[in-house]
């Protein structure tokens, strides 16, 4: 499980493809997350391709992108990446956002 401190930019991504191993886009993609004492946040692909912090955005065929923020985040992030149509397999997975250390 990967570890971020407070304030940096835990990076999600995620790859679809199809049953030759071609990359392949989903019809449609939403991904939620939720940390520690926070609602869950829900977020659909609008189509973008421009990388940025908060919004999912294409990198490629099939090649998926979310930058969260986590400066207000601190416990256990849980992401889960949900396509529709082709490549639908759900992705889950993690991270530990650890508090600012005191100086």
């Amino acid at each position: 499980m990967n570890r971020y401190t407070t304030g940096q930019i835990v990076e999600t991504q995620v790859n679809f493809y199809d049953d030759n191993l071609n990359p392949v886009d989903p019809t449609s993609l939403t991904l939620q997350y939720r940390c520690t004492d926070i609602p869950t946040v829900h977020l659909t692909y609008s189509g973008s391709s421009t990388p940025g912090v908060g919004y999912i955005f294409k990198e490629a065929v099939g090649q998926y992108q979310l930058n969260i923020d986590s400066t207000p985040l601190v416990g256990y992030l849980v992401w889960q990446w949900t396509p529709s149509g082709v490549g639908q397999t759900v992705i889950s997975s993690s991270a530990i956002i650890l508090p600012q250390p005191v100086i």
